[in-house]
């Protein structure tokens, strides 16, 4: 069914407009009537500081986000509408009820209007600002999930995010990029992290596209973070198959994310999600190669990632391309913890990367745990000014460093 434009009848529960200066909610209703048997479609859009940088999507246009409101108006479900930043505490819900007319005409006429009204609420949605810095997508999730679960017809969940999550058991932050996304997926179930979402239908748009003065993820990564929502996705619902998880760019991208007064509303600052990559430095007479730690271990772990070999096989490959030699690898941690702990830890992990890359017939010098006793100047401070940490600079301390002479190659 085609909706034609029109005026009609329907219920909104919404807190004031911001981005529109005609009213497309007017003269509504504060508490919408449920309708009798009618199903609860979620729309949560992500607010958070890594979209709305230069070149931050501008979802409340996105053609996808359009089209399911459009199914959700004639589904005849009730929409509840949300942005959501670093703590579901944050969240406001606005809600458009369409009355199930048995005249035709009165009846697409009232879809139209709350159609427009759903519109406006959307941009409503993308223009407020930050109110906690982080991206909390599953607190978000949790909040839909309680949001739907009085529909006495079928749960629709859509997110439009970046998917990159900075708090809580998937914080991107911690957890090693392209590790194992079951153990990140148990982890939030041992921390009774996921929601129940059993039943619904989950839709996430915009994984892994963030503004475009933000870390982008490469092909593999990007991959990995499909995967990754997947997993939690399914978890989330019991059922892998009510997933869909889309991480192809949004027909909105590269424009800006909010129009009117709250365009100009600065968002919380936020730590960003990095995506590790190998670098270089050369140095007297060596060169210095180090790997960020999330490329190779799982959190607190000294056991190499099974992905970790493509990191491995780059070393080599630097090795034999400047006829160098290993002489030493040394494992760094962040501040947190003993020294004892930090130790041990750096210390078994660059004998974990040492035997590798001896299996892959180079010679290897000295091993040896650095804890956190140098940190990279790189990195920047840990603590901020205010003494709360920096996450950001203590993924980046944690790392593996691999030494190479030049010039001197030997296995």
């Amino acid at each position: 069914m085609a909706l034609a434009v029109g005026a009609g009848l329907f219920v909104a529960c919404r807190p004031g407009s911001q981005s529109s200066e005609v009213d497309s909610c007017a003269g509504r209703p504060d508490t919408p009537d449920a309708v009798p048997g009618a199903g609860i479609t979620a729309l949560l859009l992500d607010r958070s500081a890594s979209v709305r940088g230069n070149g931050g999507p501008s979802y409340a246009a996105m053609p996808e986000l359009d089209a399911a409101t459009r199914a959700a108006v004639l589904r005849g479900d009730t929409i509840t509408i949300s942005g959501f930043d670093g703590s579901a505490t944050t969240m406001a819900w606005a809600t458009v009820a369409t009355p199930r007319l048995a005249n035709p005409d009165q009846r697409t006429s009232a879809q139209v209007a709350s159609l427009r009204c759903a519109r406006q609420l959307l941009a409503d949605a993308a223009a407020a600002p930050a109110r906690a810095a982080g991206s909390d997508i599953l607190g978000a999730l949790a909040a839909a999930a309680h949001q739907s679960a009085t529909a006495s017809g079928s749960r629709h969940v859509v997110v439009v995010s970046d998917g990159l999550v900075n708090s809580g058991c998937a914080d991107l932050l911690e957890s090693p990029i392209a590790g194992d996304v079951q153990k990140i997926v148990t982890d939030c179930r041992t921390a009774r992290q996921l929601p129940d979402l059993t039943g619904a239908q989950v839709t996430m748009f915009g994984i892994g596209h963030p503004a475009d003065d933000q870390p982008s993820p490469a092909t593999a990564q990007l991959d990995w973070l499909t995967a990754l929502w997947r997993g939690l996705c399914g978890a989330a619902t019991a059922n892998p198959t009510s997933c869909d998880i889309h991480s192809e760019a949004t027909a909105a991208a590269g424009g800006s994310v909010t129009t009117g007064p709250a365009a100009q509303t600065p968002g919380m600052p936020d730590a960003a999600v990095t995506f590790p990559a190998i670098a270089e430095r050369r140095d007297s007479g060596t060169i210095i190669v180090t790997l960020p730690d999330r490329m190779l271990f799982d959190t607190d772990s000294t056991e190499l990632l099974a992905t970790a070999q493509a990191a491995l096989t780059d070393v080599e490959r630097r090795v034999r391309g400047a006829s160098g030699t290993v002489t030493e690898v040394d494992g760094h941690t962040d501040s947190r913890g003993t020294d004892d702990h930090n130790d041990l830890l750096s210390l078994g992990r660059a004998q974990r990367v040492a035997d590798a890359l001896r299996a892959d017939g180079l010679t290897v010098g000295k091993a040896v745990g650095l804890g956190k006793s140098r940190p990279s100047p790189a990195c920047g401070p840990e603590h901020r000014t205010n003494d709360s940490a920096d996450p950001a600079a203590m993924s980046c301390n944690r790392r593996v460093e691999i030494v190479i002479a030049l010039g001197q190659t030997r296995g």
